[in-house]
């Protein structure tokens, strides 16, 4: 959440010797954490599928296979939403999403002759710890080693978890189609490459950042420089291909 990221940077730059000071502080940081979603569930739900269908069209995908991204991008957020309430769904959360969206995109991949990984990395690309892997390198880099140590490794075992899921949902799937493909040459088609018009991926580069910046919850005014950056990144990875 980088808006509340941010107002608490605001709070604790107010703070002050004096018991006013602190006090103002405290009712700031009360109603802080009592607010709303700064953009609503309905448009945060929104943005989970807009993400995976950018994510889909900017590494390659099909048409078909950013639809597909989308739907999975959409069960995530919906899975996202449940496991914040239950906190043994919420330790598995991982696992069971990355698992689950392998299984599907697999069979689809199978039915649709598209590639099967993509679909799936882009439906969980929004659950891919890029900003706490950033947090961890900038703290150990500030010799906050404590702190940036414990960040790197949680960052560690999410991406662990997300790719034995990933294996584990693909393997399972395999072995269901397996007997089926006896006689069903369609199911075990050769997946087409993304033939998409680059005009999808300057779609796709704006829709991405829009949708990040209200998944993170950032403030409307970082909307510039949040599309600055990925663009940046974007053009800088495309110059090293």
């Amino acid at each position: 959440d980088l808006g509340r990221m941010s107002d608490l940077e605001d709070i604790v730059a107010d703070l002050g010797p004096t018991p006013e000071l602190v006090a103002a502080g405290e009712r700031r940081l009360r109603a802080m954490a009592d607010a709303p979603l700064r953009y609503g569930r309905g448009v945060t739900r929104l943005s989970f599928a807009g993400a995976s269908a950018a994510a889909a069209v900017l590494i390659g995908g099909t048409a078909e296979g950013a639809l597909f991204a989308a739907a999975g991008g959409l069960a995530v957020g919906l899975g996202l939403e449940a496991a914040a309430s239950r906190p043994r769904l919420a330790r598995a959360f991982l696992l069971l999403a990355s698992a689950s969206v392998a299984f599907a995109a697999t069979l689809f991949a199978a039915v649709a002759a598209t590639d099967g990984a993509v679909i799936a990395l882009a439906a969980l690309i929004v659950l891919l710890p890029g900003l706490s892997l950033t947090l961890a390198m900038r703290e150990l880099a500030a010799r906050h080693l404590v702190s940036g140590g414990s960040r790197l490794m949680g960052a560690a075992v999410d991406f662990v978890s997300i790719g034995f899921g990933l294996a584990l949902g693909e393997r399972i799937a395999r072995s269901v189609l397996e007997p089926l493909a006896t006689g069903r040459p369609w199911l075990s088609a050769t997946p087409r490459p993304g033939t998409l018009d680059p005009a999808w991926d300057a779609a796709a580069l704006l829709v991405a950042p829009l949708t990040f910046l209200v998944l993170f919850q950032a403030p409307p005014r970082a909307v510039l420089p949040i599309i600055g950056t990925c663009l940046l990144a974007w053009t800088t990875a495309a110059a090293m291909d």
